[in-house]
């Protein structure tokens, strides 16, 4: 039965590992994704004095 809870705890940690590293990965593409749609409104208020809302041009 230890040898079964030992060889369990290392695929436990196997997965940890790469769930953290899914989690940073989604983390910086959500960070992106928020500075391109600043970038867009700003240059959308830039352009026009008023924030484009029409999600379709996009």
């Amino acid at each position: 039965m230890n040898y079964i809870a030992e060889w369990l705890d290392g695929y436990r940690r196997f997965w940890e590992l790469r769930m953290e590293r899914i989690e940073e990965y989604l983390r910086k593409l959500q960070e992106k994704d928020r500075e391109v749609l600043d970038t867009r409104s700003k240059s959308a208020v830039k352009n026009t004095g008023k924030v484009d809302r029409d999600d379709s041009k996009h």
